[in-house]
């Protein structure tokens, strides 16, 4: 027989920080070049990593392009790090914003 779910009296608390899909970014690579850096995010995409994002900074008087990739917590970030990696991205660097 289906059972009632219960109504909490109380609203639950808002996710922590760690607790958001997201929370965690890889940074896969830095670019001096936009084009190789559009390039990086083409090679994620084809392997199946998703919601990789393209930034720019200016370091050095130079305009620098960041790949990073969102991760949902420490233990996936991991796991992620090492597909990046079998791509011949190197380590990627976790990063906090």
């Amino acid at each position: 027989a289906p059972v009632a779910a219960a109504t909490p009296s109380v609203a639950p608390p808002a996710p922590t920080l760690t607790q958001q899909v997201g929370s965690v970014l890889l940074q896969v690579a830095s670019f001096a070049s936009r084009d190789n850096a559009t390039r990086a995010l083409g090679q994620l995409s084809t392997a199946g990593i998703v919601g990789a994002s393209l930034s720019d900074i200016v370091s050095g008087g130079r305009t620098l392009w960041r790949v990073r990739v969102p991760a949902a917590d420490h233990a996936s970030a991991t796991e992620l790090a090492g597909r990046i990696a079998g791509l011949g991205f190197g380590s990627p660097q976790i990063v906090k914003e």
